[in-house]
């Protein structure tokens, strides 16, 4: 009521949490009372607690809390809490807005247009009880492809010869064992989407997640060249990949899409987390199933998570029928064309 808004407005909590017999269940009635005004009480708003990842930090369990569910609005991402089998039977949670979300879900913005918003409560030793109401600092960041989390770095080498090609792998290798490593690492990772490579040119390709990963890959490449001299192209399970020369971009690209039978529940949800392009295209379903008096399609392909098999097998019945897996299937689709276009790829079909 002071921050200005209803409670239904509200898509996840943060509760104190202890894991208590008698605290649990009295947090959940006051957060019940509160939260299931002007609610349909159906399960909508995410419900958990930092301290089943980090147990209880005494005095800094709030700012725990703060710090997860400022991340969780930055990141447009439901955390998940960890090590519950199922909720306790007592808080009747079927029955009120709440659901416990113990799956890292995309956090898909609102049908009515309201900004993400959350709550953080914490209780302190004698009676000092707080809670603190949060809302998404929205901007608009245009077409510019990118993504929040950190991604492997890309390393792609490439020399007129496959004899000259080790000597560049040998260079950077050395420069990969220096003390300017890291910046080293970036400069290769830039290189590999803003050089061009020449078709007739050797080349040799991996990602790494640090130096210490690109200094083994490196390695592992210099010796496999040695062991595949002559060979036109190979791969190795680590995932490095080589050519001698480039293949012919001459033709036309095709774009092809998948059709009904491949769906599947929370298809894509990695995408969805990690790309806004991905995300704002089933957000733009949900607006148009919602025009024909739908369901939200990211309440089917990412529904709320459940605790047993007959409730799982609900979920992906719900999906595979054709009126809601036909558009399911095309917002994927959508959504990954969308990512590679915005990525640079042109289909000609």
């Amino acid at each position: 009521e002071s921050a200005g808004y209803p409670p239904y407005t509200v898509d996840l909590i943060e509760a104190h949490g202890t894991g208590t017999m008698a605290g649990d269940p009295a947090e959940f009635e006051g957060l019940r009372e509160a939260f299931s005004e002007d609610s349909s009480n159906k399960p909508h708003i995410a419900l958990g607690s930092v301290k089943s990842q980090i147990g209880h930090t005494k005095a800094a369990a709030g700012a725990a809390s703060l710090i997860k569910v400022s991340l969780a609005l930055h990141h447009k991402v439901l955390p998940p809490t960890i090590n519950v089998s199922r909720p306790n039977p007592a808080l009747k949670i079927e029955q009120s807005p709440f659901y416990l979300n113990t799956e890292t879900r995309p956090w898909f913005k609102r049908l009515d247009g309201t900004p993400r918003r959350a709550g953080v409560s914490s209780f302190g030793f004698g009676g000092t009880n707080f809670h603190i109401t949060m809302e998404e600092y929205t901007r608009n960041c245009g077409d510019q492809f990118f993504r929040l989390q950190t991604v492997p770095y890309t390393v792609l080498l490439f020399a007129p010869t496959p004899h000259a090609l080790k000597d560049v792998c040998r260079a950077a290798a050395n420069e990969l064992a220096g003390e300017h490593a890291q910046s080293v690492l970036n400069q290769l990772d830039q290189a590999s989407y803003t050089q061009k490579v020449p078709l007739e040119h050797a080349r040799i390709g991996f990602v790494a997640k640090s130096v210490e990963e690109a200094r083994e890959k490196l390695a592992e490449a210099i010796s496999l060249l040695d062991a595949n001299q002559g060979q036109n192209a190979w791969s190795h399970p680590k995932g490095i990949f080589y050519r001698s020369s480039g293949l012919d971009p001459k033709g036309k690209t095709v774009a092809l899409f998948p059709g009904q039978g491949s769906q599947y529940v929370n298809m894509g949800k990695e995408l969805a987390i990690n790309f806004p392009a991905f995300r704002e295209v089933f957000e733009g379903a949900d607006a148009l199933m919602a025009t024909e008096g739908h369901e939200p399609l990211t309440s089917l392909v990412f529904p709320i998570p459940v605790f047993s098999e007959e409730e799982r097998k609900i979920q992906q019945e719900k999906l595979t029928m054709t009126e809601n897996a036909q558009p399911a299937i095309g917002a994927v689709s959508m959504g990954l064309y969308a990512l590679l276009r915005s990525a640079g790829f042109q289909a000609d079909f």
